[in-house]
Order: C-alpha cells, then sequence, then structure tokens
C-alpha cells in the first residue's frame, strides 16, 4: 500500500525557514510522503506537473506576509490547482498575518496555527 502523499509549497523565501520544522511535525505524527519543488522551480520546468500534483492528496503551505503579498508560484499556481481539483489545503500560520489579508487569498478556509494558545481548548486523548 502507497504511502499518502502530501505536496508542501512556499513562497521562495520560506522554503528555508519552515520547511524542516514543518516536515518534522508532520512525519512525526504521520507514516506519509511529502513532495516539494525547490522555491525557484517553474511549473514549466517539472514534466508533467499538474499530472504529478493531481496525485496528492494534501497541499501543505506556511502562511506568510511575503505568500500572500509577493507573486510566487505557490499561491499563483499550487493552491488555485488544489481549489479546482478539490484537493484539501492545510493553511498553516507562521506569522501574524491579517484575517482580512488571508481571506482575500483563502475565503473562508480555516489555518492552524500553534502559536495561539487557547485557554478553552479541551484537550482530546485517545
Amino acid at each position: 500500500m502507497e504511502k499518502p502523499r502530501i505536496y508542501f509549497t512556499a513562497h521562495p523565501d520560506d522554503y528555508n525557514k519552515y520547511q524542516n520544522s514543518i516536515f518534522k511535525d508532520i512525519l512525526d505524527r504521520h507514516n506519509c510522503a511529502i513532495f516539494f519543488l525547490d522555491g525557484c522551480t517553474s511549473p514549466q520546468d517539472v514534466e508533467n506537473y499538474e499530472l504529478k500534483l493531481s496525485e496528492m492528496q494534501l497541499f501543505v503551505l506556511p502562511i506568510t506576509q511575503r505568500l500572500l503579498t509577493d507573486h510566487n508560484r505557490a499561491i499563483e499556481v499550487d493552491v488555485p490547482f488544489a481549489f479546482r481539483n478539490h484537493i484539501p489545503v492545510l493553511p498553516l500560520m507562521q506569522e501574524g498575518v491579517s484575517d482580512d489579508l488571508f481571506k482575500s487569498r483563502f475565503g473562508d478556509l480555516q489555518y492552524l496555527d500553534k502559536h495561539v494558545i487557547d485557554a478553552t481548548a479541551v484537550a482530546l486523548s485517545l
């Protein structure tokens, strides 16, 4: 049986900053395969780019000010592809970004922010 496939995409400047910690968080909890391209690779440089993306079960991306405001492959190509093809997208908030700016790119999609402490949260033990 094949492992679930996760595609990591980010703003080019965010790969080195967030890639290792996000990969560790995911791989510590799930037996999966994580795929990614470096931030400077263009979709035209990858043979069958869209076919390869269509094989992913989840797209994960670190949310930063740069991602939401600069031109980049993640926000202009990868995320719209996931939405069009009904592939779940998991935004991981990495820095304080206004909700309005996030919503301008992702609509009502929710994000995870491990830096927020919720005093009303209930621990789930299985």
